[in-house]
């Protein structure tokens, strides 16, 4: 049973006159090294769209950001020459850095109204800092006439150490704090940071206490949750950062492991070394923490909702040593995955191990993946679908092979495959029938894809008119060899409907597009009514069950199609080792960038070498689930163990406006009940 799971929906107090309502929990959410406009877009929906309270912990790739009044002549070299971007954003404040080894939070928060709402708000996210460098044997302040936190603010050589800056817009905040752990300093070189000269840069490293940008967020964490919660429950969720492995999961040289576990290294003594500084300070700093959680091990702390837990920082006798050089990141927040990296492959071999790095990865997020069910496990009755086919199974099965179609129901193994070829609906799948990626879930061919097929889009069209089809869902392979990601595919097949049926709704189910905007918006112009991306998973588990894609990119890319006026949709399956509370808040999420339809599903194993099922949902908990969906406000949800992404397709998008009308139904069939219009997916989840 879910008890009291709908605790965690949006419940607001009472507010005093004049002041908005307080969300009923503080959703934090640690979504890893997200490239800064991705970043952006979410953290802008969550502004725009949704009335809860979130704070969005990441770390961003070389970024210059420059705020609304920002003078450009502060960027001293050509971005790109140094490998990073340079953003125009709508925060106060002028240029600033983010990169590696640097902690940026950013709270997206009701703001009370009222003359000194906004510096109240400036004055809590440097008193966080402040706190939390305290807590790390740090002493920091504000430095008179500077905003920002500062270190020997009162001194001779005052040096800081974080940046803040922010927006207040209708009641509601966004952009936030960046505070410096152990980046590579020289890159303030680069820029004269916030337009303040004569004044210099710090880091946690350099004043000689070395912690991960992990560590540091656990504890800012807390001191945030003590500020904004407010007595309130506080909703952790985040990607997997367990414990740091040697060698790592590498993509691009970029390694992947984790920095939850506390880990003390010596460091320099403070200040030493840096510009304009007076000498070192005669107090070593350390890093070695000890914090208190009931999660299960490889879970992120707090991560059910509840209160904060105390946090214990034991200073370390032996700190001090050798000055740091830049270091890697292998110990900070677990990189979501880097644009343009094509997935691991499944490599089976006389010494390969079937399934073992999703299992490694499983464990790593405190999932036991041998405690999981055999691959053989007999399912539940309800999981059982009969093999029927009949005449109108038969005729779709005709056309498919005629016109030479894939579609996802053959290549998923789906089990519903039987029910909907005999209802006449098919979901197809472009670009070919070759994934780059190899998700966990997913039983998709991943060899070596062939070169997309151009006469592919008539094809589909075609297919589309002769079976008169009133909505068609079209989905593909994710083709992360191909410049676009596939999107001219899916632009060319909408087109192609549109000429040979210009009444049929199209629902597309994308990739990624690995964070490409322009990708992304070559699918968006060609029109379709409704555009679906699959979050698949909770934020904890995603690197083991979308080793390539990325919890925070998925939901700024529904807020970006939702930002084109096009209904959305998303789906999660369950049995891979979530939480509920992890299902709600992944839910809290969907709605709160926008998303109108939602579908909810059993995991299915596709073959022993898939990520294994870690237990069976029963129909009635699933259905409890979807009830929470419901009251979170979307337009349409389906939520049944055999649920895959297209079930009832044409009824989500008529119930969410994108359908031509009600009148698409059967006479006298209500909305809420509508055909059996199911299209399906691969292996439980989704190739994208």
């Amino acid at each position: 049973m879910v008890g009291g799971a709908q605790s965690a929906a949006t419940v607001t107090d009472s507010p005093p006159p004049g002041e908005p309502a307080r969300p009923a929990a503080l959703r934090v959410r640690v979504v890893g090294r997200v490239p800064y406009a991705e970043a952006y877009a979410l953290q802008r929906a969550l502004h725009d769209r949704s009335a809860e309270d979130y704070l969005l912990v990441v770390e961003h790739p070389h970024v210059f950001t420059l705020g609304r009044h920002g003078d450009p002549a502060n960027v001293l070299v050509d971005p790109a020459e140094v490998g990073a971007e340079l953003v125009r954003t709508d925060r106060g404040g002028d240029v600033t850095y983010h990169g590696p080894g640097q902690l940026v939070v950013y709270p997206i928060l009701t703001v009370p109204f009222g003359s000194g709402a906004i510096p109240g708000h400036v004055d809590a996210m440097e008193q966080i800092v402040i706190d939390t460098l305290d807590d790390l044997g740090l002493r920091a302040g504000r430095l008179s006439g500077f905003p920002g936190v500062w270190v020997d603010a009162d001194g001779p050589n005052p040096r800081k150490i974080c940046a803040v800056g922010t927006k207040v817009a209708r009641g509601r905040s966004m952009h936030g704090l960046a505070l410096n752990v152990h980046p590579d300093l020289t890159w303030f070189e680069r820029i004269v940071p916030c337009g303040i000269t004569g004044k210099a840069v710090t880091s946690l490293a350099a004043e000689g206490v070395d912690c991960t940008v992990g560590e540091v967020a656990e504890v800012l964490i807390a001191h945030a949750a003590d500020r904004w919660g407010d007595g309130r429950a506080v909703d952790r969720q985040g990607v997997d950062w367990s414990a740091a492995r040697a060698g790592g999961d590498r993509a691009r040289g970029t390694d992947h492991g984790a920095s939850f576990a506390p880990t003390v290294v010596t460091g320099p003594e403070r200040g030493a070394g840096l510009p304009g500084s007076s000498g070192p300070s005669d107090v070593p700093g350390s890093c070695s923490s000890s914090i208190s959680s009931s999660s299960a091990p490889g879970t992120p702390a707090f991560d059910s909702p509840q209160t904060a837990p105390d946090v214990r920082l034991e200073p370390r006798a032996d700190a001090g040593g050798a000055s740091p050089e830049p270091r890697s990141d292998s110990r900070d927040l677990v990189p979501e995955a880097a644009p343009g990296v094509v997935g691991d492959p499944v490599v089976l071999g006389p010494t390969a191990v079937p399934g073992e790095r999703g299992r490694r990865r499983l464990r790593q997020a405190g999932v036991d993946p041998d405690a999981g069910l055999s691959v053989s496990a007999r399912k539940p009755q309800w999981l059982r679908v009969p093999a029927v086919m009949g005449s109108p199974y038969l005729a779709l099965d005709r056309t498919v092979r005629r016109l030479g179609l894939v579609t996802v129901c053959e290549e998923a193994g789906c089990p519903n495959i039987f029910e909907c070829w005999a209802d006449g609906t098919a979901t197809f799948m472009i670009n070919g029938e070759r994934c780059t990626r190899s998700c966990g879930f997913c039983l998709v061919d991943t060899r070596k894809p062939l070169p997309p097929d151009p006469g592919e889009p008539e094809r589909v069209a075609v297919a589309v008119a002769e079976l008169g089809l009133a909505h068609a869902v079209v989905t593909a392979v994710a083709r992360d060899d191909l410049p676009d990601g596939g999107a001219g595919g899916f632009a060319a097949t909408i087109a192609a409907i549109r000429r040979h049926r210009p009444g049929t709704t199209v629902e597309v189910l994308v990739p990624d597009c690995r964070g490409d905007v322009d990708a992304l918006a070559a699918i968006l112009s060609a029109g379709p009514d409704v555009l679906n991306h699959n979050l698949e998973t909770v934020a904890r588990l995603h690197r083991a069950v979308r080793p390539s894609a990325g919890y925070a990119r998925s939901l700024a890319l529904l807020a970006r199609a939702k930002d084109r006026g096009i209904t959305t949709k998303s789906g999660m399956m369950v049995g891979l080792g979530e939480r509920t509370d992890e299902l709600i808040g992944a839910l809290h999420d969907l709605r709160s960038v926008g998303v109108d339809i939602v579908t909810l599903g059993q995991y299915l194993r596709p073959t022993a070498h898939h990520l294994p099922v870690a237990r069976w949902w029963s129909p009635d908990e699933i259905a409890e689930i979807g009830a929470v969906a419901r009251s979170l406000g979307f337009a349409h949800v389906e939520a049944s163990p055999l649920t895959r992404s297209s079930y009832h397709a044409r009824r989500g998008a008529v119930a969410a406006g994108a359908g031509r009308d009600v009148a698409l139904l059967p006479a006298g069939e209500p909305v809420s009940a509508g055909p059996s219009d199911r299209a399906v997916v691969p292996g439980g989840g989704e190739p994208a």
